[in-house]
Parts: structure tokens; sequence; C-alpha cells
């Protein structure tokens, strides 16, 4: 079963995961605890609920990449649990996204509020597509916030300082005039929203059976990467919530957490 699976992987798939028609994967899953442990991190992206996923060593990742850039729904998952090329495409179909949409934000007839609506709606769904099964490093956010922040000085515009000169808005200015509900802080309250629904899960879904197994095998040399477990403990130990899994099971207060989460000053 192990080598049969590891072929798969070293070749490359796509599947999708959406309407769980994967029934040669699944079939391959069935005892998925004896799956080495380097390979849980490839697994996390059909734990995490990707719609498509593409290995890199694709023999038609070209072919792949162009259709999946013109679906805009292109996800990657490597051995490394490295989501630095998935946050980068999103990145940039964001930017195509804001400059198709970029008169809109220059028009004097929308006022703040309409052209914030417009972010939020429009380019902000496109810059966190799948951002459910993320883990971010610390270069990761600043990238995303760096784009967020560009975007809402094109908005707020410059201000007048008490010499009556324009001035650029600084960061902390910009998180106090969205309340500070920015971008990281949405991305972190759709991944414990995903964590919640996966935790609910009956015993016999795939996603579930996964999410609970511990796979054998020894780790490589080096410090661990962050998992995206580790990331759901670390946030809702920084929002002060203990036994997070228990609480999940009541839909109604898992959801004023996952809520609170999108302006907590905490994350």
């Amino acid at each position: 079963m192990l080598k049969s699976l590891d072929a798969i992987l070293n070749t490359g798939i796509r599947i999708a995961i959406g309407a769980y028609t994967t029934t040669p994967i699944q079939s391959l899953l069935v005892d998925i605890v004896q799956l080495p442990l380097n390979l849980r991190s490839q697994m996390q992206g059909m734990i995490y609920g990707l719609k498509i996923l593409s290995f890199e060593k694709h023999p038609l990742s070209e072919e792949m990449k162009q259709n999946e850039e013109t679906n805009n729904i292109r996800a990657l998952i490597n051995n490394r649990n490295d989501m630095h090329w998935t946050i980068s495409d999103r990145l940039q179909a964001a930017q195509k996204c804001f400059y198709a949409h970029k008169n809109l934000f220059k028009s004097r007839l929308l006022n703040r509020t309409i052209k914030l609506r417009i972010y939020k709606t429009i380019i902000q769904p496109v810059l966190t597509y799948s951002c459910e099964s993320w883990t971010m490093t610390k270069n990761d956010e600043r990238s995303l916030k760096i784009f967020e922040r560009n975007i809402l000085r094109k908005i707020f515009g410059p201000k007048i300082d008490e010499n009556h000169e324009y001035r650029r808005r600084t960061n902390a200015e910009l998180e106090e005039l969205i309340n500070g509900q920015n971008v990281i802080k949405a991305i972190k309250s759709q991944r414990l929203r995903w964590a919640g629904h996966v935790v609910r899960m009956t015993d016999d879904r795939m996603p579930k059976r996964i999410f609970d197994a511990t796979p054998y095998n020894t780790r490589a040399r080096g410090r661990p990467r962050s998992r995206w477990l580790d990331e759901i403990e670390e946030d809702c130990r920084k929002i002060g919530v203990q036994r997070w899994r228990v609480i999940a099971q009541d839909r109604s207060e898992w959801r004023k957490i996952v809520n609170e989460v999108k302006a907590h000053p905490e994350l």
C-alpha cells in the first residue's frame, strides 16, 4: 500500500476533493495510520479541504498551471508543508483583480465605505482562496499585509497633518480605520471555522480519519516546520480558548469565537 501511495506522490496527481469522487485515493488511505510521517504534510491538503490539489512534480505541471490560473482555483502542496508558492499565486491573482477594478477605487462618485466593501467582497476572497489550509510564516503574513495596506491607502488617501501638508497614512492609522479587521485575522478566522467543521465531522469521514491519525516514522533533521494544527492551537491560546475541540462541538459558541477572531487584538 505504501509503495503504491509513494509512486503516486512521486509522479504527482491532480484530484478533486469537493465531491469526494477520488475513489482510488480513498482506497489507498483505508489504513492511514500506517503512513510515514514525511507524507503527512502532503496529505494535509486533503485533510483541510482544498478543492483542487496539484503536486509540483506533475509531468503536466505547466499545462495544469495554465488551466488552474484560468479557473482561479490553483493550490500547491509539497512535502515541506510550505505554502509560500500558493500564497504568492493568490497575491498575483488578487493584484490582477485589483487592477481590473482600479477605476472604482479612483472614482470620486464612490465614498470610502463603498470602496472598502468592494475590496472585502471582490478582492479579498480572491486573495484568501483556500486559506483554511494555510500555514503562514512571518514573511507570508508581511506580504499579505503589505498588499492590503497598498489598497487601503488607495481607498483612504493621504492625511493632512498639523502643518496642512499631505502625508502618507501610517500602518497604525490604517489599522484604526478598519477597526483592526485586517486580512491576517480574516484568514485565521476562516482557518478556525474550518477546524471546527473538521472536528464535528463523523468518524467515518475521510478528512476526520486523517485528522485524528498518528503517522509513524522519524522526522527529518532540523527544526520541524509549523503544522496547520500547531497554528490552530497557538491562535486558540492567544485568544484564551481552552479545550477548543470540545467547544467546537457547539456550533453557536464556536461561531461566536470565529467572529471575535476577525478583530481580536492579540492576533
